[in-house]
């Protein structure tokens, strides 16, 4: 609902006012069920005084009720969080899995036993709870300059969030090429694939490298953002190595199946 006082009272001296430090906007629903932007604005002063600035209307959507439409949008956000947590801790704990075994060498084969790091990484529950811990710090940092506080708490993940993006829309793109190649290896049609597989790749690549030194420029501006393009670098480079594996191996690839797949035929 939208707040009851949007509008400040007015400011006598507008330079004794004290200086704002952070708008936030927000989208409400009137009683009378129309939807308005507000916008709750913060001051530097004591004790910390705040006002709501009323906005815009909002465009409704003639189609749904407002609550039905309320509801519509935190079910879409809920999905948006259960998806980031997905990604942050099982997909996390798989690729912590995968590098400890590649680092350290794989329990149970071999001669020496791995070092006990990469030994407990390759376990399930030593991965997930490092990928956990991993997570939950970089969502609890403040950000860049940023006191350590509960106000700042929470969002240290933006200052990877500008990378999101094209690092989402890229692991579409190599969705499509895993599909791809495990149709092509049972020697099934893939024509259907190959327009959104290649639209998937170069889109993203495409992203990255306008943000690096286009706009927002974060390698070519007077102050470099090198933590975002050191990042961005590296997911171009390494995407570019996954298209020449991927080239080298196409030809080689029709007809021959997973050695683990589970329809394959035994010798």
């Amino acid at each position: 609902p939208c707040p009851s006082d949007p509008v400040p009272p007015p400011v006598e001296d507008p330079e004794a006012a004290p200086r704002v430090t952070s708008r936030t906007e927000y989208v409400c629903v009137e009683p009378s069920g129309d939807v308005w932007t507000h916008a709750r604005i913060e001051y530097d002063s004591k004790p910390k005084k705040f006002h709501w600035q009323k906005g815009a209307p909002a465009k409704r959507c003639y189609f749904l009720p407002a609550g039905v439409s309320i509801a519509l949008m935190g079910v879409l956000a809920a999905s948006f969080a259960g998806t980031t947590l997905d990604t942050a801790c099982r997909l996390q704990r798989y690729v912590i899995q995968e590098l400890a075994a590649t680092l350290g060498g794989k329990v149970g084969e071999g001669e020496t036993a791995p070092a006990v790091p990469f030994a407990m990484l390759q376990n399930k529950h030593g991965a997930t709870i490092f990928a956990v811990v991993i997570a939950t710090a970089m969502a609890a940092i403040p950000p860049g300059g940023a006191e350590w506080n509960w106000a700042n708490a929470g969002k240290g993940g933006l200052i990877l969030w500008p990378l999101f993006g094209a690092t989402n829309q890229l692991l579409a793109g190599l969705s499509f090429l895993v599909i791809t190649f495990y149709l092509w290896r049972r020697g099934r049609a893939i024509w259907f694939l190959a327009i959104p597989m290649v639209f998937m790749l170069i889109m993203p690549i495409w992203a990255m490298t306008h943000q690096l030194f286009f706009a927002p420029g974060w390698l070519v501006t007077d102050e470099p953002n090198w933590l975002l393009g050191s990042i961005g670098l590296a997911t171009i480079a390494l995407e570019i190595w996954m298209i020449v594996e991927a080239v080298k191996l196409f030809p080689k690839a029709k007809g021959v199946l997973e050695e683990n797949a589970l329809d394959r035929q035994p010798a």
